[in-house]
């Protein structure tokens, strides 16, 4: 595996695993004189990419900026991390390390020829993992992405949601359900008519002025932000909501100009 920092460098990583509230990243390539030199700068540790060995990203890993050290065990150098959490991300931290320790063990599997669908420990990692996922915020839920169950797993299984704002995967972006008990069919494919089942949860763009989020019918909008739409950008300005609280639209902005939005000219 490997790990990419902030400013673009990849590194080659013997293992990444988050164990009794910190992170640690193993090396057998580097001096710790080098390894203290790399981990030293809490800004380029803001978010730690983890990539597969034809280095595709899988995972990512955030704020784990403070550095405690290095220790040594024979060839191996054990890089240490922490990071100062609160209640939110003590739950992404769960969620992280169930990834990695999935993701870790499916590796070992696959290079010893194991099939994943095989092994009872890899899927009560997944299911545990995917099971504290759905509790994340949908700012954390994107951090750690590729644990949720894709949509065609959800399909073939003929699973039903039993809770609105169920995460799923289809086509690598991350959606939600909109309403409870939402049973997952073949013909009701997300992104494809299906606004009023699937929310889409956008990672690409803040929702700043600078960087409006493009508008779609049957989004979720959230007072405060900023989406595009032909070219025009809208603020959402609903009046009894708060700030940072969503609503789901079937009308794009210049629809609702006046009463959800604001042209911004």
């Amino acid at each position: 595996m490997y790990i990419k920092f902030m400013d673009g460098s990849e590194h080659h990583a013997k293992r990444a695993e988050i164990t009794n509230g910190r992170l640690e990243i193993d090396f057998t390539d580097k001096p710790p004189e080098e390894l203290q030199e790399l981990f030293s700068v809490p800004a380029n540790l803001a978010v730690i990419d983890l990539l597969t060995d034809s280095h595709e990203k899988y995972g990512e890993l955030s704020e784990w900026s403070v550095y405690g050290g290095v220790m040594l065990v024979g060839d191996t150098r054990t890089v240490i991390l922490t990071k100062a959490v609160d209640v939110t991300e003590q739950r992404l931290t769960a969620a992280e390390a169930d990834a990695l320790k999935a993701k870790s063990i499916a590796e070992d599997l696959k290079a010893n020829g194991i099939p994943f669908e095989q092994n009872e420990v890899l899927n009560a990692s997944v299911m545990v993992a995917r099971v504290n996922a759905q509790v994340l915020s949908d700012v954390d839920a994107l951090k750690v992405k590729a644990i949720y169950p894709a949509w065609e797993e959800l399909v073939a299984k003929g699973f039903t949601a039993a809770e609105a704002g169920y995460k799923f995967t289809h086509r690598n972006q991350l959606y939600k359900t909109i309403h409870e008990n939402q049973s997952f069919r073949v013909e009701w494919i997300p992104g494809d008519g299906t606004e009023s089942l699937f929310i889409r949860m956008d990672e690409s763009h803040a929702g700043t002025l600078e960087d409006p989020i493009p508008a779609a019918a049957g989004m979720e909008y959230v007072k405060g932000l900023y989406y595009l739409e032909d070219g025009q950008a809208y603020r959402m300005i609903r009046e009894g909501m708060e700030d940072g609280e969503s609503v789901v639209l079937q009308f794009l902005p210049s629809a609702l100009a006046g009463q959800y939005f604001e042209l911004v000219k």
